[in-house]
């Protein structure tokens, strides 16, 4: 038989041909992409040339500039800030101060730090603050009120007079 050396005897298998035709589809790419970067570098390195008028052109006249309509802007709702501190005094220090049954802080003075939607500017907080001997003071306050500063007043104590 006669056999060219350059020519194998049998057929390629079918994950060769797969092989090869993935190779070709590799290398046209990649020449296509080399020569897509080339144009585009060249072209933008050329100077930019304007054509000079035909002689049978006719005179171009000037466009007028589209006009869009004026859409008045929607307000945007203003972003609350992540964290506010508020700083809360009371006259005399020491006293205690509550949101809803919670305690936010012991002993005044103290900072109260909010976040999230708390933190709003437009949210209203009502806080109780309180201290032994004094009555208790319930307030609303909102974040930019800070400084807060409350004085307390001393609690009247009733004398129950014996006959």
């Amino acid at each position: 038989m006669n056999t060219h050396p350059y020519r194998p005897n049998q057929a390629l298998s079918p994950t060769c041909h797969r092989v090869i035709v993935y190779a070709l589809v590799a290398a046209l790419t990649a020449a296509l992409t080399f020569a897509g970067i080339a144009l585009s570098l060249a072209l933008s390195r050329m100077p930019n040339a304007t054509l000079p008028p035909s002689p049978n052109a006719a005179p171009v006249r000037a466009m007028e500039t589209p006009t869009c309509p004026v859409v008045a802007a929607t307000p945007v709702a203003p972003v609350a800030p992540s964290l506010v501190k508020v700083r809360l005094n009371s006259e005399p220090d020491g006293a205690s101060v509550m949101e809803e049954g919670v305690e936010l802080c012991s002993s005044t003075p103290c900072d109260i730090l909010y976040k999230g939607s708390d933190a709003m500017p437009t949210r209203e907080h009502v806080l109780t603050i309180a201290r032994r001997g004094f009555r208790t003071e319930t307030m609303s306050v909102r974040a930019p009120d800070s400084p807060i500063r409350v004085k307390l007043t001393p609690a009247v104590r009733s004398v129950g007079l014996i006959y």
